[in-house]
């Protein structure tokens, strides 16, 4: 059995890596600090737990087998970076350059 990390989630018993947030009201995996507090908002004064769906948070599954809540990925699209804009053709096609 490969070693495994020391970090648990302390309720579920999750393996995870040691950057993922565990909420302590709702006991789910957060990515990051800033995906766990995208799923708290606040509702008549108190600061209640949503569902991480509903916040536009996707649910994976880590290398250990466990579910994380995270910020989707943006995919980068294929073509022209921002910078190189001023290369492009005016049919919007790109120019290949060879380094």
């Amino acid at each position: 059995m490969p070693n495994l990390p020391n970090h648990r989630n302390p309720y579920t018993g999750e393996v995870l890596a040691n950057a993922v947030e565990v909420c302590c009201a709702c006991h789910k995996n957060f990515a990051s600090t800033r995906a766990g507090d995208k799923h708290r908002v606040t509702r008549n004064g108190k600061r209640v737990c949503v569902d991480p769906s509903t916040v536009g948070l996707e649910l994976i599954t880590n290398s250990y087998g466990s579910m994380i809540y995270r910020k989707p990925v943006k995919a980068v699209r294929a073509g022209i970076r921002e910078p190189n804009k001023k290369l492009a053709r005016k049919d919007n096609t790109a120019l290949l350059t060879v380094a």
